[in-house]
């Protein structure tokens, strides 16, 4: 499904729990939420082969990644995926979804910041 506006809330919420997988086609994007999305709906995953997408989907077994910028390439992994173990990557997809929780990513990010203080009031001590 291709949609010309944005979908959020209970919408989006309702689509992604009655798709097989999602699909995103960013050609540049760091972390995108779309993929965070995904884990936390235990939503299998196909995305474009940008740096953040790999390292999210490399040696999992809950997405792949097709040739950023190639429809062919998409087409046919869009094929890949309807003839894969759906069920299986589902529930990969949702033994990650703890780890991308916005309270443990929180964490994490107060976490790095307090590193980052304590860093540089090491290096420049008032």
């Amino acid at each position: 499904m291709l949609f010309r506006s944005p979908r959020t809330g209970i919408e989006k919420a309702w689509l992604m729990d009655r798709a097989l997988f999602n699909v995103t086609t960013s050609l540049e994007e760091a972390l995108g939420s779309v993929l965070v999305e995904s884990i936390t709906m235990g939503l299998p995953m196909l995305a474009s082969d940008l740096p953040a997408h790999r390292e999210l989907l490399d040696g999992r077994n809950w997405g792949m990644t097709f040739k950023s910028g190639d429809a062919n390439d998409l087409a046919e992994k869009m094929l890949v995926m309807l003839r894969s173990d759906l069920p299986a990557m589902k529930h990969e997809a949702q033994q990650l979804a703890p780890q991308y929780s916005l309270a443990r990513m929180i964490d994490r990010y107060e976490a790095a910041c307090i590193r980052a203080l304590e860093t540089s009031n090491k290096r420049n001590p008032s």
